[in-house]
């Protein structure tokens, strides 16, 4: 393997994905470097739809129920006093990305408005608010947890909402992570993708039953990479396009799109 590509993609991190006990990067961990960039690939349409369906569900839900109280105060020009007086509605630790999202939009000389803030929010936000440590967020998850999740198979057992939450922020805590490294370039087989995405395909259709429909419009088995539109365009014959698929398989050990 030429020296020169270890020093552009950089030593330490190829060697992230070399075999157990290996010392020198050679050219099968290069390789295992570009599959784990396309299975990190595979999951950016699965990861897009539950962050951005999450944040809407739970905005819509609570204004459903609290049409008058103001999530994001929206019209507080001095929101650190709100906190310094402890009259906020969030927990320490949202209200610190809440205000770090204010304040990166009044940099950017952007509008402040809450669909600005929905979006501006990391996807941290949205999962803290329901891990449980905070006495108002488990008195809002009383009343929109069902909203939020509407088809939830619990919807109609006799179950403690507090318990199915902590249910879900599990699951979404492990997607965060797995998100975070998808999005930092990092190794994420160790955070085992193929259960994250089956995690994702479950939540999704807990917020709506359309949604695994959705998702599965970016699975390989599903669509097969439209290979006959594929196939014309590279005016491959069957034969030689079942042979360009074999190729692939083999370098990414995939079958769904590296999932």
């Amino acid at each position: 393997m030429k020296q020169r590509i270890k020093e552009l993609f950089s030593t330490q991190r190829l060697s992230r994905y070399c075999l157990p006990g290996q010392s020198d990067v050679d050219a099968q961990c290069f390789i295992n470097y570009l599959s784990g960039v396309k299975r990190a690939e595979s999951l950016y349409f699965a990861l897009h739809l539950i962050e951005v369906t999450l944040r809407n569900a739970i905005y819509y839900a609570y204004k459903k129920h609290h049409a008058s109280q103001d999530f994001f105060y929206l019209h507080h020009t001095h929101i650190r006093d709100k906190y310094l007086k402890r009259k906020e509605f969030h927990s320490r630790e949202c209200w610190k990305m809440l205000c770090g999202a204010r304040a990166a939009l009044v940099r950017r000389n952007e509008p402040i408005h809450e669909g600005k803030l929905i979006a501006e929010l990391n996807f941290g936000f949205w999962t803290k608010l329901m891990e449980g440590k905070h006495q108002n967020y488990d008195t809002m998850w009383r009343k929109i947890f069902f909203d939020v999740f509407s088809y939830h198979p619990q919807r109609n057992a006799s179950v403690s909402i507090h318990r199915l939450k902590q249910d879900v922020w599990q699951k979404f805590e492990r997607i965060r992570k797995l998100r975070n490294r998808v999005f930092h370039y990092e190794p994420i087989a160790p955070l085992a993708p193929d259960e994250r995405y089956r995690e994702i395909e479950e939540i999704l259709g807990w917020i709506d039953n359309d949604l695994p429909s959705l998702l599965r419009l970016s699975e390989y088995e599903t669509h097969r990479w439209q290979e006959p539109y594929i196939a014309k365009i590279l005016k491959l014959s069957k034969w030689r396009w079942r042979r360009q698929q074999v190729c692939f398989k083999r370098f990414f050990g995939s079958k769904r799109r590296g999932l």
